[in-house]
C-alpha cells in the first residue's frame, strides 16, 4: 500500500535467489518527495487461528521469528511493523541493506503476555514491511517491545531507507516466514498444488452460465454453486463480463446470496423474445481476502 505522494506497482520477476522460482518486486513508476506524511509499505494480514502457537496473552508467551529474502539496490535500515489487531498493540523491529545482492535477513520480535489473539478466521496480526517514511512516521520513540496508544509517530522509527526517491527505484521480497520462537529454520517449501489449495480460501475464479430454449419472461434463479475448496468466509464478488445470445434479454444477473462454500444467483428481468436457444453467463473474481 502506498500514500498519494508514493505510487508504483508490484509484479512477478524470474529473478529469485537460489532456491526459489518467484519473488514480488515493487518498482517506483515516479519519483517520490520529501513529504512527512509519505509512506511506502508492502503488508499481509494473518488470521488469528494461524497464530495460537505464540500463546500471546499469556504467561507461556513465545517469540516471533520473521525471516526473509530482500533484494533492491536502495541501501539503509529498514522497518518492519508488527501489529496486533484484536488488541490494538504493536511493535517494531528492523533489518539493514548494505548491498544490492539478494540476501535473508532474520528479526525476531519479543512475546508478549498482554492480549490474546482471537481463535477465528479474522485477521489477527498485521505484518508491515516499510519501504519509505517520512518524518511523521519515524519521529516517536521505537517500539522495541509490545505496546499500546498506537500513533503515526511509532511505526517507522529508524527507517532510513527511502525506496521512491529516484524512478524505477526497485525493492523485491520472497521466501518470507513466521515462526514461533527465537530460531529461523530453512524456509519450508510447499507443493504448487497445496499453495494453489490455499491461496483459493482467500480468492478464486466464478462463472455463471445459463441456458433456455423457449421463450419467457420474469426472474430466473440458478442452482446453488460449490466453490472448489471453502473459502475463508462469505467473498465478495466482482464482475469481469456478462454476456447473452441475441434472443436472450436480461436487466442484470448477479450473485444474490452466498456463504464460505458457495453462491447462488439470479437473472433479474430475463426475457427471451421467441422459442430460440438463448445463453447467458457471467465471470468474475471472489474474494474473502483479510
Amino acid at each position: 500500500h502506498s500514500s498519494v505522494a508514493q505510487t508504483g506497482f508490484n509484479e512477478d520477476t524470474t529473478d529469485n535467489p537460489e532456491g526459489f522460482g518467484t519473488n514480488q518486486k515493487s518498482v517506483r513508476s515516479n519519483a517520490g518527495s520529501s513529504n512527512a506524511a509519505k509512506y511506502y509499505v508492502f503488508d499481509t494480514k494473518l488470521e488469528g487461528q494461524d497464530l495460537q502457537d505464540f500463546d500471546k496473552g499469556t504467561s507461556n508467551a513465545k517469540e516471533f521469528t520473521l525471516s526473509f529474502y530482500i533484494k533492491t539496490g536502495v541501501s539503509g535500515v529498514y522497518c518492519v511493523e508488527m501489529r496486533d489487531l484484536d488488541n490494538a498493540r504493536m511493535v517494531g523491529g528492523t533489518y539493514t541493506v548494505s548491498n544490492s545482492n539478494w540476501n535473508r535477513y532474520v528479526i525476531t520480535f519479543p512475546a508478549d503476555t498482554t492480549g490474546k489473539f482471537d481463535n477465528d478466521n479474522g485477521g489477527s496480526l498485521w505484518v508491515r514491511f516499510w519501504l519509505a517514511a517520512g518524518s511523521n512516521f519515524t519521529s516517536g520513540t521505537a517500539r522495541t517491545a509490545w505496546a499500546g496508544s498506537i500513533s503515526d509517530s511509532v511505526l517507522a522509527v529508524g527507517q532510513t531507507a527511502q525506496v521512491g526517491d529516484n524512478v524505477a527505484d526497485t525493492w523485491q521480497i520472497t521466501g518470507v516466514q513466521l515462526e514461533v520462537g527465537s530460531v529461523a529454520t530453512p524456509f519450508e517449501h510447499r507443493s504448487f498444488g497445496d499453495e494453489m489449495l490455499r491461496c483459493k480460501r482467500y480468492f478464486q475464479p466464478y462463472i455463471q452460465y445459463a441456458e433456455y430454449v423457449s421463450g419467457g419472461t420474469g426472474n430466473l434463479g440458478f442452482p446453488y454453486t460449490a466453490f472448489t475448496v471453502p473459502m475463508r468466509a462469505s467473498p465478495t464478488f466482482t464482475s469481469d463480463h456478462e454476456s447473452k445470445s441475441g434472443n436472450w434479454s436480461f436487466h442484470t444477473m448477479q450473485v444474490q446470496g452466498s456463504d464460505a462454500y458457495g453462491y447462488y444467483a439470479y437473472a433479474i428481468s430475463y426475457n427471451t423474445t421467441n422459442s430460440n436457444y438463448g445463453y447467458m453467463r457471467k465471470y468474475g473474481q471472489a474474494s474473502a481476502e483479510l
